[in-house]
């Protein structure tokens, strides 16, 4: 047999580039990548700098190392020390790093000085893979650490580039928070506690939402402050569900992002938010894990196109290819990415910032197949911004739309600031507005700008945070309840599960108390839908969200007989920009202006605007009728409300086309009728032992001397309750200062 401890294959070129996941050339790259990664993690301010041909340095204004840690940190026989094991949406710190950079020099037959806390070290590797330090120097102006790093041979031109983009892409917002227990599944969360130093207390300290208190509280629970690297699995699996239990999940808004470089930087730039699960093999728990993804782009004239990824701000090591085929088609793949672009040849840098990047090798070369459908996505309409960026630059002859394309990702950007808040169709248009009025000297209607808003949605997808006002709203039957309809409403609903298989869209708002008073909804288990005029986004999204649910469903609407209302049914059935194709079957009930004749309600003359002869439109389904030619005449100069009718006469009419059309009382299958049976069942029973236990155990007098023995509790907690309360408002700012005094209270109740 042949045994070669695993250390040892850091001070080989080959098995270093084994390790290090890159060829041999490109070693001094990730060295230099490595000390930079390193030195971001502690500092502000880091510089790189190429000494000479064969050696470069990289300076951090951080707190420095100590004399103990130099010969442990610049050692390749040692643990791998890491904090990669406690996930968080930020570089690594001091693991495979600096054995691949001391491996490196080891390799090559190099040299490091480290020049920090006032002395100039040289860094003396052993046979051992242990690592001596020799005092070569003192010097009082050191700040911070330098790291020099000579390789031995001429490094080629490009030694820095990892490095340097490491520190391009160290700008924008970070992470400030702790660790989520939502981010881990059983088996990652068990190898933390196991490799973990220290106790339980002291490492749930690391997570969000733990205070010292419920630290406290946490070891207890396991009968004391137990070393965590004696924790069996089904131990860690116990106190990963309390930390979940009593913690919050982290807003996967709030990991952070690099951003918009400016204007400066002529790059056009797209980022999405999006969570992927991790699932466990052999625990009970699967980790939710978050990540922001950004893509920059640019198009240009130049034959000469960057690519790069990163991961949390610095490059991967793996190899991602770029090909193009033809003049508008790109090809991504390697690690992970596999897809297509439409587009011509441009500059591309991605970025993903995530707590958890799976990896495929020692190297950490990163797996992107999680994320590859949401990269390729904005990645897509990132080349689509770049490339009106180009047109605009190249050409004078603009519309409208074309401007407001362009500017709609910075507007949306601006609007929300950058995706923190939701935001209106009028504030964006707000933001559009003086672009447009800049770039083409001339105004911009808002009903336009509506209008290429649906059309940018179409193409490009739904805008995040985006909501249009409430113009209409539905009535839940039974319920009594009644919700605006705008699109953001639309988009939380919910619908009542066996309450409703009819919805009725009303023109007028004002038919709804008559219908409401005579019990219309509730006779017909009904739902009214109404709106201004025509049907807003939010009710076609509301008509498309309940066809799609497993509880059958029929959509009727009434209208005034005129041009109009056949139109609102037509707009209301019609396919749309948004919506290809209706999911939905509407029916008709009228009012037509034929039956309303025959009816014989009151006629009124329509007033045209500065008499005014343009045709009104009429809806399709008129030229059926053989007299069509002749309503639609009549309907250019006369109208007939449903108000024209009185309320029985009203009720009357609607209830006589429901009964032809509508199908009957909803009475749900069997399973259903079952389950409430036994729901109620339940609580019927519940509620009368309850009370007969209360009456046969003196309750009411047991309850007081309890609550008694509890406030004794509190009274001591008086002196330590505001400090209790400021400290979880810390941790939770959205919280009312109710919510600590709740806890604090079933604290001393459960005790």
């Amino acid at each position: 047999m042949f045994i070669r401890e695993d250390w040892k294959l850091f001070g080989n070129i080959d098995t270093l580039c084994q390790k290090a996941g890159v060829t041999r050339n490109k070693i001094p790259n990730l060295v230099v990548k490595e000390l930079v990664d390193n030195a971001l993690d502690v500092a502000d301010q880091v510089t790189v700098e190429l000494v000479n041909s064969q050696t470069v340095a990289v300076y951090d204004d951080g707190y420095g190392i100590s004399e103990e840690d130099l010969p442990v940190f610049f050692s390749i026989n040692r643990p791998l020390v890491s904090s990669k094991l406690l996930r968080l949406p930020m570089r690594g710190a001091l693991g495979n790093g600096l054995r691949v950079v001391t491996g490196a020099v080891i390799a090559f037959g190099g040299s490091i000085v480290v020049e920090t806390r006032g002395k100039i070290y040289k860094i003396i590797t052993k046979a051992n893979g242990k690592s001596d330090i020799e005092v070569i120097g003192v010097r009082d102006d050191i700040i911070g650490t330098r790291v020099i790093v000579n390789f031995g041979f001429d490094l080629a031109v490009d030694a820095l580039a990892w490095g340097q983009n490491a520190m391009a892409f160290s700008q924008g917002k970070r992470y400030q928070g702790k660790t989520s227990a939502y981010w881990y599944t059983s088996e990652a969360f068990y190898d933390l506690c196991n490799a973990y130093q220290g106790t339980l207390r002291e490492l749930v300290e690391y997570f969000h939402g733990v205070n010292k208190i419920m630290a406290v509280n946490f070891a207890d629970y396991f009968g004391g402050d137990m070393e965590t690297s004696e924790m069996s699995f089904e131990q860690t699996e116990e106190l990963m569900k309390l930390l979940r239990e009593f913690t919050g999940r982290v807003d996967k808004k709030k990991i952070g992002l690099i951003g918009d470089f400016g204007e400066a930087s002529h790059y056009d730039y797209r980022k999405c938010y999006g969570e992927y699960t991790a699932f466990s093999t052999k625990g009970k728990y699967h980790a939710t894990i978050p990540y922001t993804a950004e893509v920059w782009a640019e198009l240009s004239d130049d034959n000469h196109h960057r690519f790069s990824v990163s991961v949390n701000r610095t490059p991967i090591t793996g190899e991602v290819e770029i090909s193009y085929y033809g003049a508008n088609e790109i090809g991504i793949y390697g690690c992970g990415f596999r897809g297509y672009l439409k587009g011509r040849k441009a500059n591309m840098f991605i970025n993903l910032i995530t707590p958890y990047m799976p990896i495929t090798s020692d190297g950490k070369e990163p797996d992107f197949s999680y994320f590859n459908e949401d990269i390729m996505k904005i990645a897509q309409r990132t080349m689509q911004k770049a490339k009106r960026t180009y047109q605009l630059k190249k050409t004078a002859t603009l519309i409208s739309r074309d401007v407001i394309f362009s500017y709609m990702d910075e507007a949306i950007d601006a609007v929300s600031g950058s995706g923190k808040h939701v935001f209106s169709q009028r504030q964006l248009y707000y933001q559009i507005r003086p672009h447009v009025i800049s770039v083409l000297d001339k105004g911009l209607e808002y009903t336009y700008f509506c209008r290429v808003l649906t059309e940018y949605e179409n193409a490009y997808g739904k805008i995040n945070g985006l909501y249009r006002d409430p113009r209409g709203s539905l009535y839940h039957p039974h319920l009594g309840t009644e919700l605006p309809l705008g699109t953001q409403q639309v988009d939380e609903y919910e619908r009542p599960s066996w309450t409703f298989n009819k919805v009725l869209y009303i023109e007028k708002r004002g038919l709804f108390p008559q219908l409401i008073d005579s019990k219309f909804p509730e006779r017909y288990d009904c739902a009214l839908v109404t709106s201004q005029g025509h049907a807003s986004r939010a009710v076609k999204d509301l008509f498309d969200l309940l066809g799609d649910s497993d509880e059958e469903i029929q959509f009727f609407v009434i209208h005034d007989a005129d041009a109009a209302g056949t139109m609102i049914y037509q707009t209301l059935q019609d396919e749309t920009l948004s919506r290809p194709k209706r999911r939905v079957k509407i029916i008709n009930l009228g009012l037509e202006p034929w039956e309303a004749v025959e009816m014989g309600l009151q006629v009124e003359e329509i007033k045209r605007k500065n008499n005014s002869t343009t045709k009104l439109p009429v809806a399709r389904y008129l030229y059926e009728r053989s007299d069509a030619y002749e309503w639609k005449e009549w309907m250019q100069h006369n109208r007939i409300e449903l108000n024209a009718m009185s309320t029985p006469a009203f009720l009357e009419w609607l209830e006589n086309k429901m009964e032809k059309y509508g199908a009957g009382k909803i009475v749900p299958p069997d399973y259903v009728l079952y389950d409430k049976l036994k729901e109620r069942i339940g609580e019927n029973t519940r509620v009368q032992l309850i009370q007969k236990i209360l009456n046969e155990s003196n309750f009411e007098s047991l309850l007081e001397k309890e609550i008694m023995k509890n406030e004794i509790e509190g009274i001591e907690m008086i002196g330590k309750l505001q400090e209790r309360v400021v400290e979880e408002l810390t941790n939770n700012p959205v919280d009312s200062w109710t919510n600590p005094i709740s806890r604090i209270a079933k604290e001393i109740v459960e005790r």
